[in-house]
Parts: C-alpha cells; structure tokens; sequence
C-alpha cells in the first residue's frame, strides 16, 4: 500500500492523463480546463517527480490519494494502482484535534514553516507558532480568528466599541431562530456582541494580526501532515511525501510531550541500490510488476526495513547485502538507469530517535516507510525528515 500526498498525486494524475488512463468525471475534454483538476495536475508537472512515482507505485500499488475532486480513475482502480482517496472526515477529525490540543502542532513545526514558505508567506517564524499554541490556548483560537473580522479597521478598542454600540443603538431586533416574535434592543444586543472581545484580546489581536490573518494556513498545513501521517499508520502503507523546502534537522529543540503513538520519521541512506528501472509510463509498471526480479528487490527492501523498525541491528546489516545482490538483479530488466542516491523512510519513537547516533537498538514499529530519489551524492547516513503520529 501507497500513501500520496498532494504533489505524488498529482503527478500520477498527470503521468495518467498523458497515457489516457484517467479522464475528467463529468465532461470529457475538461481536465485542464476545470480548476479542481489543473489545479492538482499541475502540481505533477515534473518528470522527476514522475518518475520517482511510478517507481514507488511499481513496488507498493495500490495507492491511497489525496483527496480529489472531479477526476474518473475507474481505470487505474480496475489495474490496481490506485485503491481510494484520503477521507475529508477524518480531515476534519484531524482539524479538531489541533484546536482541542493546540500543541500538537509542534510534531510539524518544520513541515508547516516549509509549507508556509512554500506559499510564499515569508512572515511566519518558529516565534510565530508558539504565539498562535499560546493564543489557542488561552482566547480559544478558531473564535479568535472568527471574532478578529469584527477588528477590522479599528485603531483602537474605545473606537470599535463606539462603533458597534453606535451602530445597534435605539434598535429593536429580532432573535434569529427563534419560533415567538421575541425581539432584543440593540443596547442589549450589541453589549452580547462584545462581551466576549475584551480589551486584552483586541491588544493581541492587533499586535499579531498578521499571524491571524494565516491561522487558516497554518490549520490547515498541520492537518494534511497529520492526514499523511495517520493513513500511512492506518494502512501500514509507504508513506510518499514531498518534504517542503526547509533544512534537515539532525536534533529536535521540541518540548513535546510524547506517547507510545508519537513518532519522527527518519530518512536512511541506502547505498546499496544503485539501478532502478526506467519508466515512463504508466504501462510500464503494468508490464513490469510481476517481473521475479521486481519481487524480489521489493522483498529485500520489506525484509530490511522490518529488521530496523524492530531494532534488529545485526539483521540491518545482513540485510543491506541482501538488497544490494537483489538490486544488481535489476539488470535483467532491459532498460534500467543509474540512481546517485536513494533512501528510505522509517518511523522511530521520538524519545529513541532523539537519541540515536547509530543503528536502532531497541523495538520500534513504522509507521510507512517511502522510497526516493536524490541527484546528490553527498549525504549523511541519517537524516531527520518530519515528526508524526
């Protein structure tokens, strides 16, 4: 099983259109005129990014998508590449786990800055998001944002104050909903309005209304990283990510508290695979999925990857002989290429990863693992990626 994030399903879907195996759901011809498709399509513009794809999707199909809209893939479900899509429900599940636990968002602090960056909100820092842990906790934060439209193009709080009581005053209003013809004046009403905005939230307010204005994207990153994360645990699935534009860390300064559930994902170089197949279709990974070489390298890579989830180290070790001679079986394929580097994803417990400098020593369980590819030939044997759940 393959779990894709938003850009790997893009990608497959662009790959898949260019080969005609998906289509647009309601009008034919429609896929990069509708935003809800090309939007998603473009995202999977890059050959690399579609060739690194379809080899995960050669050994680890069927794949679980980001959630989409508006696309016909009954194709790639009957050849058993793709099996579903993320559930929007468990993306609101996930939603009200961050504002219930507003620190949560720690586990992704890196990813969401990358994101953020990525989106070219430049203004966000790591000082920004322990305003917004401390702000959600203390003024409840989805009502903050909410209550901060009523903010707007107020200088100060005696001036919005002024504003709304002005506004409902001499006023005589009816209640929404209600079944009598009770009615409210707009002394009263407007008093309701602003018992909740105090002077001392206005003042945060506005000495962060920036930051307010992104609280939105700022949910919003933590949920898709929460959303990958738990479909990799739930499926036991790969787990394939584009990790946004942010530096590695090889320590973590996170007070998080952490639970048995609580994990960092942890890249490992395999210098061992040096070949993979070249493909460039779809019909490619259709042809070569039964191929005894492919099973046996895909064996290999499972093998070994159990062997370090558990903290077999000697077994590692052993194994890395096993891929490397499973690899060089990949020769036989007729059209092959040579990969500078490749490295795989494993789930650690945060208080083990934390401190490991070697080989795992002690029993951990993944949560998905992903395979990728790297034009560097430089690189450290571990890397840390992201903190999940």
């Amino acid at each position: 099983m393959l779990v894709l994030d938003e850009t790997y399903t893009g990608a497959l879907f662009s790959q898949a259109a260019k080969d005609g195996f998906i289509k647009h759901a309601i009008h034919e011809g429609s896929l990069h005129k509708d935003p809800t498709t090309s939007i998603l399509l473009k995202k999977g513009l890059s050959p690399i990014v579609r060739q690194d794809v379809l080899w995960d999707l050669l050994l680890f199909h069927p794949a679980i998508c980001f959630p989409f809209d508006n696309f016909n893939v009954d194709a790639l479900v009957t050849e058993g590449l793709i099996r579903d899509q993320l559930s929007l429900e468990e993306q609101s599940e996930y939603t009200k786990v961050i504002d219930n636990s507003p620190e949560s968002i720690l586990l992704f602090e890196k990813l969401i800055l990358g994101d953020l960056k990525d989106q070219g909100l430049k203004a966000i820092s790591q000082a920004d998001i322990k305003k917004y842990i401390n702000g959600a906790k203390k003024y409840n934060f989805p009502r903050l944002y909410s209550d901060g439209i009523l903010y707007w193009n107020h200088s100060s709080y005696e001036e919005l104050l002024n504003f709304y009581r002005s506004g409902f005053s001499g006023l005589e209003l009816n209640l929404p909903g209600s079944t009598t013809d009770t009615t409210i004046s707009g002394d009263d009403f407007s008093d309701c309005l602003l018992a909740q905005l105090t002077k001392e939230k206005f003042n945060f307010y506005k000495e962060n209304e920036q930051l307010l204005k992104q609280v939105k994207a700022i949910r919003d990153s933590a949920c898709k990283w929460f959303m990958m994360t738990g479909a990799a645990n739930k499926y036991n699935a790969v787990l394939k990510i584009k990790t946004p534009k942010i530096k590695l860390i090889e320590k973590t300064p996170y007070p998080v508290q952490t639970t048995s559930a609580t994990s960092a994902v942890v890249k490992i170089w395999l210098s061992e695979v040096e070949v993979l197949p070249k493909l460039t279709k779809i019909e490619d990974v259709l042809r070569l999925r039964e191929d005894k070489s492919i099973e046996n390298f895909k064996s290999s890579i499972l093998e070994w990857a159990d062997a370090i989830s558990c903290g077999h180290e000697k077994a590692e070790k052993n194994l890395r002989s096993y891929i490397k001679t499973a690899n060089k079986e990949l020769i036989k394929i007729k059209k092959i290429q040579k990969v500078a580097g490749w490295a795989t994803l494993i789930s650690l417990p945060i208080e083990f990863a934390l401190l490991m400098n070697g080989s795992p020593t002690i029993p951990t369980s993944p949560i998905g693992f992903g395979l990728y590819v790297y034009e560097k030939t430089q690189h450290k044997k571990y890397d840390w990626i992201m903190f999940g759940r």
